[in-house]
């Protein structure tokens, strides 16, 4: 995104870069995040207690499952399950259940994209557990990165 906007002045803050840049009319921040879940999460929660944007939109790469999206689809999530949660006691789905949110997408978004279910975890999604987590949320793409929060928006391309 920086060579777009090279005359911008870019900052540092404890997460990653990020600059403003008029697009449309309007004054946009763009930031990046370093690599890691915690990082992105650090970073979208500074740029949110910061700058309090109207909108976030989270731009990141995900795992398609195969048959159900296309390459470089781009995904806007409407619900996210968190798929790592499984603990060693007690009711893995209940679990599962409490760390899903669903999203309130706006009903026309800035780019086509498809509305989705995205699993994201800082675990590999194995066919076993796909299998497990398929029927109650049949999901579309995963991601490794990424844990939503209420009110933001994601738009993330399908590279595979």
């Amino acid at each position: 995104m920086k060579p777009l906007f090279a005359t911008e002045t870019v900052h540092t803050s404890p997460y990653g870069e990020y600059f403003f840049a008029g697009v449309g009319g309007e004054r946009v921040l763009f930031s990046r995040a370093d690599e890691g879940k915690v990082a992105v999460a650090g970073s979208m929660q500074r740029v949110t207690d910061s700058f309090h944007p109207a909108r976030r939109i989270h731009v990141g790469t995900c795992g398609g499952a195969a048959g159900r999206i296309n390459r470089f689809d781009v995904v806007a999530p409407e619900r996210v399950v968190i798929y790592h949660i499984a603990p060693a006691v007690g009711d893995s789905k209940e679990a599962i259940a409490e760390y899903s949110t669903s999203l309130s997408l706006p009903a026309r978004l800035p780019v086509p994209a498809v509305k989705a279910t995205m699993y994201s975890a800082d675990r590999d999604l194995t066919a076993a557990g796909l299998r497990e987590l398929n029927a109650p949320h049949r999901p579309v793409v995963a991601d490794w990165e990424w844990g939503p929060s209420p009110g933001s928006l994601t738009g993330m391309r399908h590279p595979h």
